[in-house]
This record gives C-alpha cells, structure tokens and sequence, in this order.
C-alpha cells in the first residue's frame, strides 16, 4: 500500500527477532557476557535479530567500531563547530547540501518512517535517530532487514535506530501534546524545521501526511484520528514559533 504510493522511496521494515533475553536469563548471560565488548558487558535486555555467521562477521568488522553519521536536516553548520570522531558524527543540513546528496529524498523517506513509527506502531520515537550507513554491494531495493530507508541507486541507505526511550501513544490531540510534539522538538535535529529551510519542512510535512493518512485509513480509524497528523505538524511548527516560551525539560516524557 504505501509502497505504491512512495515508488521512489524504500519502506522501512522491522526485523525479525531470533530470540529475546531478560536480564533474568541467567544461563543466556553467564555463557555470553564475555562475548560483548568490554565496554558493553552490563547486563541487560538482548535482542538477536541475525544468523550466527552474519552476527560474528558485524562482531570482527573494525569498520563497526568507527563510524556512526547522524543525519541532522533541522540545523545547519554555525562555523563554530569541533570535530574530533566519526562517532556520532552530526551531518548538518548545509554538510547535506555541500556533498550534493539528495535532502529532498532524505526528508521524504524521514517522513514516511515518522508516519509508520507514529500511526501504525503507535510509538513517539522520542530519542530515535537516523544515521547513515554504506550499503553493501550487493544489497538490492527493499531487501535490507533492518529498520532501513534505503536510498535505491545510491550507495548509502538510512538506519534508524534507538526506541529505548520511545512510548506508546494512544490515537489523541492529547497524546499529540503529551508525547509527540515534545518528541520531536526535542530530539537532535534531525527533522526538518519551518525555521531552518521552509521548503524542505514544506516537502516533509506533504510526505508526512500522505504516508499518514494511508496507514490511518488502513486501520479504519475514526474522522477525529484522521485529523491528528495534521494538527501535530501544526503544533510543531507553532511550538518552534514559539520557542523561547518552550522549556524541553518540563515537556519532554520519557517512558
């Protein structure tokens, strides 16, 4: 359904998990605790989403260590900035624009995952990030099995990733207040903003609702939900007006 309707866009799509441990999982954890990295050996929840090869492949890749790009469309560079890593790296909306990669097609696969994450999983995607990632040479069109945006005939797809501090929404203008504006906003800048480039905030917000009003209308909701997309595009937009009355810290929930 939305496939067709975004032809030139890749769908993300959830993984299929293998297993799930509990931090309860005491057999799980005494045999694999040594096998994270030393850094991350607290135990926790663990999730396999791939087969014992590939996991030991992405485990030995020194590249995996390195790297992590965030793709920040809602601000650009001041001149002022720092950089020591590629960690973490913030790729700013005018970086986008010098590297001649496509920001139209970046805020329009944005937009169709937002809409997925907010009306069909029904999650705020607080603190949720898209990154960047090298495609691999043999990867076709809507065949990565990873939350991917995937960027067809280019070599880079998108990943987002990170829901640990996201909740469930219910389908309400309270909700839209509550969970998905401050969401939003408050995040790293991903996002585009009606402040920052007005054109491309005009581009993701027409995807946005498109992609929207087509999982809305699939799960045969009432009038009142078919309404919520847009007036949560008009709250951000307001709330960014606005934002010198707007204390993230007292808005901002996490699960």
């Amino acid at each position: 359904m939305i496939q067709d309707a975004f032809p030139e866009n890749t769908i993300p799509k959830t993984p299929s998990c293998n297993f799930f441990r509990t931090p309860g999982s005491d057999l799980y954890w005494k045999a694999n605790i040594n096998k994270f990295p030393a850094s991350h050996r607290e135990i926790g929840a663990a999730f396999q989403y791939f087969d014992d090869e590939i996991r030991e492949e992405a485990r030995n890749d020194k590249e995996n260590e390195a790297c992590l790009i965030r793709i920040y469309l809602g601000e650009n560079e001041t001149g002022n900035e720092d950089y020591h890593s590629l960690r973490n790296f913030p790729m700013r909306l005018s970086m986008v624009k010098k590297l001649d990669l496509d920001k139209t097609l970046l805020a329009d696969e944005m937009a169709i995952a937002l809409a997925i994450i907010h009306w069909q999983a029904q999650v705020d995607a607080m603190d949720a990030e898209f990154v960047l990632r090298k495609c691999s040479s043999n990867a076709k069109p809507h065949e990565v099995d990873v939350l991917p945006l995937e960027f067809n005939k280019r070599s880079i797809n998108v990943w987002v990733l990170d829901f640990d501090k996201s909740s469930r929404i219910e389908l309400t203008s309270n909700d839209v207040d509550k969970y998905l504006v401050p969401a939003l906003i408050g995040n790293d800048p991903y996002y585009p903003r009606p402040d920052v480039d007005t054109e491309l905030w005009t581009q993701f917000s027409k995807t946005y609702l498109k992609a929207s009003r087509l999982v809305l209308r699939n799960k045969q909701v009432s009038s009142q939900a078919m309404e919520l997309p847009e007036i949560f595009l008009d709250k951000v937009a307001s709330k960014i007006k606005e934002h010198e009355g707007w204390d993230p810290e007292e808005h901002i929930v996490f699960g």
